[in-house]
């Protein structure tokens, strides 16, 4: 229970089960007396506790280019840093005083 639900059915249970998570139904609706009420999809565990946040991977690098690059950067002068192809960054990464 989320407590979230003030309809008829929630309300009665609520009332049958004054040990449960929620505070029974009232004119500002129902307390969770648990520091987390509701299920795994709302961040709770089955313990009543807040879930932790799983940790995030740092992003994976692209991988490197399996082409050279052209040999000629001659365009990086008027570089609109759009591009982001294997070569196009490679003529970056070759060339750091670029315009990008």
């Amino acid at each position: 229970d989320n407590c979230q639900d003030q309809n008829p059915w929630a309300c009665a249970c609520r009332s049958l089960n004054p040990d449960g998570p929620c505070s029974p139904c009232g004119a500002n609706g129902s307390i969770c007396r648990r520091p987390c009420c509701g299920s795994v999809k709302d961040g709770c565990g089955t313990d009543g506790r807040p879930l932790s946040p799983l940790p995030t991977a740092a992003p994976t690098p692209p991988p490197p280019p399996t082409e050279t690059p052209p040999h000629d950067c001659s365009w990086l002068q008027s570089d609109n840093c759009q591009d982001q192809n294997p070569w196009a960054c490679a003529c970056r990464s070759l060339n750091p005083d670029g315009p990008c």
